[in-house]
């Protein structure tokens, strides 16, 4: 019985050595990595062409703002072309989107405009040329003492206020876009037909927009035709969020990209409002 235990003892302390023996020993520590060695290598000549090498200095920091918008014409530079005349549009002469020079025909009308303007001229017209006649001759009588001064002025004044109203006649004819042959007509006397109204562009341009079609009834100074705008210089305007807006400041340059364009459009920022 005691030669048993005395075996199973010692087994015991041969099994605990052996584990005392595979544990890590107390107060080592594990080999440190091995320290990488720096080797030599070559670059193509083609790698080193892109490599550039520059001093480290000092810079400002620019933050860049990223924001969607919309591309509108410079009001500054657009009119809206109303009708100088009523009646109906004959016919349309110029597509949306055309670029037109200043004065060129954008649309014709059938005007009545043009019948009372010529009446109105012919009548100012005899009238001018009546009242000159009888200025000229009350001065001669005024000379040779046989009326008044007053009544000669008053004959003077007659003749000058026909004369204004002549030409007042002939500029309505001009605004309504008579030309200079046909008034030429008008002064000798000659039979006139009266032309179709050319509604013309105000400035050099794009037509932006298109309010009128053919048969459509205009009404003189009132009825908008066209919008013609200059567009060698628009604006993008950009919808900025709140957080942002203390990093924008007038005269920022500013990029404008669209997929339409293969490369971003420099521009400014010109102004900034809620």
């Amino acid at each position: 019985m005691t030669s048993s235990l005395r075996t199973s003892l010692a087994a015991l302390g041969a099994a605990a050595a052996v584990c005392l023996l595979t544990a890590c020993p107390r107060g080592r520590t594990a080999p440190p990595d091995p320290v990488p060695q720096p080797s030599a290598f070559t670059l193509p000549a083609g790698q080193r062409e892109k490599i550039h090498v520059e001093e480290a200095s000092l810079a400002p920091f620019c933050r860049t703002v990223e924001a969607t918008g919309t591309v509108e014409f410079d009001s500054d530079r657009a009119t809206q072309v109303l009708a100088p005349f009523s009646g109906p549009v004959s016919r349309i002469l110029v597509p949306l989107g055309a670029l037109v020079r200043r004065g060129q025909p954008l649309a014709t009308t059938v005007s009545p405009d043009f019948a009372a303007a010529v009446s109105a001229y012919r009548k100012a017209a005899a009238t001018a040329s009546n009242t000159r006649r009888i200025a000229d001759l009350d001065a001669q009588l005024f000379a040779n003492d046989a009326i008044a001064r007053r009544e000669m002025e008053q004959a003077e004044t007659d003749a000058v206020s026909a004369e204004a109203g002549r030409d007042a006649a002939l500029q309505q004819l001009r605004s309504l876009g008579v030309g200079d042959k046909a008034i030429e007509a008008l002064r000798r006397e000659r039979a006139v037909t009266a032309p179709q109204g050319v509604i013309r562009s105000p400035l050099a341009g794009a037509v932006v927009e298109r309010l009128i079609t053919p048969g459509q009834l205009l009404q003189g100074g009132v009825t908008p035709c066209f919008t013609v705008a200059d567009m060698s210089t628009v604006w993008v305007m950009a919808s900025i969020f709140e957080g942002d807006l203390a990093s924008v400041a007038v005269g920022d340059p500013a990029d404008v990209t669209s997929p339409t364009s293969p490369e971003a459009l420099p521009g400014t920022v010109g102004n900034i409002s809620a």
